[in-house]
């Protein structure tokens, strides 16, 4: 009997033990957390803003501008053909060719006559679905996305003929556009203030 005592005894300081080690562990552990999560956030900040950046410089290449600088003027109309119901956008050359532009401008926007709706998505809209989509999960800032995209997404949002695609989208996809919808309600509220 006095063996089994003094095992009991053993048994229950190595559980005190046990338990301590434990604890001690827990502290450690979240304390290596809170250490962790201090620099991943500097780390998270410094690696948003690359990544801004890096966007920035794949975004704002020549042919999108050119497709921006359309849609900003008003100068290309969403088509869709009467047999197969094909959408595309046309350049409408006639009101370029009137402009006050010099003539190296006008052949630069002249340079391609129609784009289809992947170029216009591929270049565009699905460019402003990325962004609105990273902000929405806090994975880029609204300042940050306004400063550097804010201009582009409002203007291109508020483009008769790319309302016209975006609903005509809709009647398939409700949800279609909406992180780009998002986005720009975001960057026209800052816009307001």
């Amino acid at each position: 009997m006095g063996k089994e005592k003094e095992n009991n005894k053993k048994r229950s300081i190595l559980e005190i033990i046990g338990v301590a080690v434990a604890l001690l562990s827990v502290v450690v552990a979240s304390y290596s957390a809170f250490i962790s999560a201090n620099q991943l956030k500097s780390m998270s900040e410094t690696s948003r803003a690359d990544f801004i950046l890096r966007f920035e410089n794949n975004f704002f290449k020549e042919d999108v501008m050119i497709l921006f600088e359309l849609f900003g003027r008003g100068w290309i109309d969403y088509e869709v053909t009467k047999k197969f119901h094909y959408i595309y956008f046309k350049v409408n050359e006639k009101e370029i060719n009137e402009s006050e532009l010099s003539d190296e401008i006008k052949n630069k926007l002249l340079t391609i006559k129609t784009y289809s709706i992947s170029d216009v998505s591929n270049s565009l809209l699905g460019q402003f679905e990325n962004i609105g989509f990273l902000e929405k999960n806090k994975l880029l800032s609204i300042e940050m996305i306004y400063e550097m995209f804010g201009f582009h997404i409002i203007t291109v949002w508020e483009n008769k003929e790319i309302k016209k695609h975006i609903k005509r989208e809709r009647c398939w996809d409700k949800d279609a556009w909406c992180n780009f919808e998002y986005i720009y309600k975001k960057c026209k509220a800052i816009q307001k203030k």
